[in-house]
């Protein structure tokens, strides 16, 4: 019980910020995704490219936040002032703080993956998007030789 307790009281201020961190992450995601698709100023551009843009700009507004946050780790006196203002919080709080090359590959890691959603999102309805052009060129002049008659 003892190794269990030890494992708690040492690596749970660590679980916990990934899991806020994971947390952070997906409601970015779902926040973006809500306002792409249901904002008034975005109803044409969602006529035109249906979930696409919704699709696309999720996954880049946690890379927003991704790029932001593996900076962190390399700013020395950012770190050094969190350290001085954590001297009331214990030492297992400020352990996080050290800890800061994992934290910058998590970092990298979820740069990697929204960097992949988007890419295979922008793909899949740029192709779709080409394909809907391409019909409606083809029907375009049929339309016009028939709309002043």
């Amino acid at each position: 019980m003892g190794g269990f307790t030890g494992l708690i009281i040492n690596d749970l201020p660590k679980y916990l910020f990934l899991l806020l961190y994971f947390a952070l992450n997906g409601f970015i995601f779902y926040d973006k995704y809500i306002y792409y698709d249901q904002d008034i100023q975005f109803f044409y551009t969602r006529k035109l490219l249906g979930s696409a843009l919704a699709l696309a700009r999720a996954p880049a507004g946690c890379l927003n936040l991704n790029l932001l946050l593996v900076l962190l780790p390399v700013c020395r006196n950012l770190l050094s002032y969190f350290r001085q203002a954590c001297n009331c919080c214990p030492r297992r709080v400020r352990r996080i703080l050290d800890k800061n090359i994992k934290f910058h590959r998590i970092c990298a890691y979820m740069i990697v993956l929204n960097t992949c959603k988007f890419v295979c999102l922008f793909l899949r309805y740029n192709n779709e998007i080409n394909i809907v052009n391409f019909i409606c060129e083809q029907q375009f002049p049929f339309l016009l030789k028939h709309l002043h008659s």
